[in-house]
Order: structure tokens, then sequence, then C-alpha cells
């Protein structure tokens, strides 16, 4: 009989044992250890629930390592090493666990939730502040990240002001178009689905009103959906704008 470890998706396993019981500080630097070498070294246990679903026998701190694993890097975290019990193997796999592992880790086979209250609580509340550092710090870094778009784009709004002061008659419809693969360069590319996208999304992509947006999921409903992003040179409402600013960059059909 042989003992294959396979891939798990972590999003599909579950575990009885309370994340609580185990300190953040190790589920943190395990997690971190996963991700610096994709994967763990101490396969977890599954037993099957459903065709898809699993639940942990043995190695509910690696589990709950993995799951951070994977809320810190979704890539590298996204599976874990398993071995799954089947029925001819059960029986042999659960004996080498308690012989080799119950000295070593915490199984679910010697929890007393009742003898935890006091040092659970404790637990719980240092899992909590730690949570709480780590939002702060993503919270922090999307700020800065807003902070450097805005600044671009002021940029690009002073650089297009100076333009338009030193030419007065310069072309309103060449100014828009400017304008907006200006704010597409600064900013990213927005790549609405036209497939998928409603009225409003539509509407967030530049020289895209409501009337060419209706004409859009009008053109959707009627004729199917979208095979090419050149599609839209059929429409009226893009026949009307004269320069066309470059609508690959702002579509995707996929």
């Amino acid at each position: 009989m042989k003992l294959p470890t396979k891939l798990v998706a972590v999003k599909k396993i579950n575990s009885d044992v309370a994340r609580s019981q185990f300190p953040a500080e190790d589920i943190e630097q395990a997690a971190q250890l996963i991700i610096a070498v994709e994967g763990v070294i101490n396969p977890i246990i599954l037993k099957r629930t459903s065709l898809e679903a699993y639940e942990v026998v043995e190695g509910h701190l690696e589990y709950y390592a993995a799951v951070r694993a994977r809320e810190i890097n979704p890539l590298k975290g996204e599976m874990i090493q398993a071995i799954i019990l089947e029925p001819d193997n059960e029986k042999a796999i659960l004996a080498q666990v308690d012989c080799l592992r119950s000295r070593s880790t915490l199984s679910s086979s010697n929890i007393k939730p009742n003898n935890y209250a006091e040092s659970s609580t404790s637990s719980i509340q240092g899992d909590f502040e730690f949570r709480l550092i780590n939002l702060e710090k993503i919270f922090q870094s999307q700020f800065e990240e807003l902070r450097k778009d805005n600044r671009e784009l002021g940029s690009v709004i002073t650089d297009l002001q100076k333009k338009l002061g030193a030419n007065p008659q310069l072309n309103p419809e060449l100014l828009v178009e400017q304008i907006a693969n200006k704010v597409i360069d600064a900013v990213g590319p927005i790549r609405v689905n036209l497939n998928k996208a409603d009225e409003s999304e539509l509407r967030t992509v530049p020289q895209v009103g409501k009337k060419t947006a209706a004409e859009i999921i009008e053109r959707r409903e009627t004729k199917g959906a979208f095979t090419s992003v050149d599609e839209l040179r059929d429409l009226s409402s893009f026949k009307q704008i004269k320069r066309n600013p470059q609508w690959s960059r702002c579509f995707t059909v996929g």
C-alpha cells in the first residue's frame, strides 16, 4: 500500500479545532515559512466530508498556517500538501499518527476545550491585536498607493493645463483624448469587460456616457456577446467619436 500526498486547495478544508487555540505568532511564523518554500514539510491528514470538501484529522496548526499564508499570498498559499484518509489506509495512517505525532503536535484527540478557557481568552486577545496590526499595515500601504496615484494624476492635469494655456485654439476633442490617455497611463487601464459590465461600470471608461453604455448593452442583448473590441466601430455612438482613444486599452471581451 502506497501513501501518496496530494495538493488540496486550502479553501476546501475545515477544522473542528478553534484557531484561537494556537498563538497568533506561531501561525504567522509558520505561514511565512510556508510561503518561503511553497509548502509544508509535514503533510496534514484529511478525511473527506463530501466530494470536494475535507476536514483536518491531524495538522491543525499547519492548516491554520496555510490559511494565513493564503491571506498573505493567495498564489503561493493556495494549496497544501495532504494525505487523504481512504478506507484501505485509514486504520494504518491513524495508528501511525498516534505513534509518531501525538507527542510533538496538538491533535484533536487530546484537546479538552473545558480546560482551555483561561489560555483561550488570552490567545484570542493576542490574535485579535495581531490582526489589527496587520490591517493597519495593509491600510497604510493602500493609502500610500492612492497618494502616489493622486500625485501622478495631478502632474498629468498640470501638464495638460500648461499645454492648453500655450495653445487656446487646441482642438477640444483632441484634448479630451489626451486627458483620457494620460489618465490611463497614470493609473493603469480600466479594462472593462464588454460582455459582463453593467451601465455604471461601462461609464467609468473615458468618453463613454449613458447613451453609449446603453447602446453597448442593447448590442449585447440583441446580437450576443462581443468577440472583439473592434466590433465597437459598428455602434453609432462610437462612430460619432472622431478620434478613437485606443479602446483595446479600456475594454476586454474575455
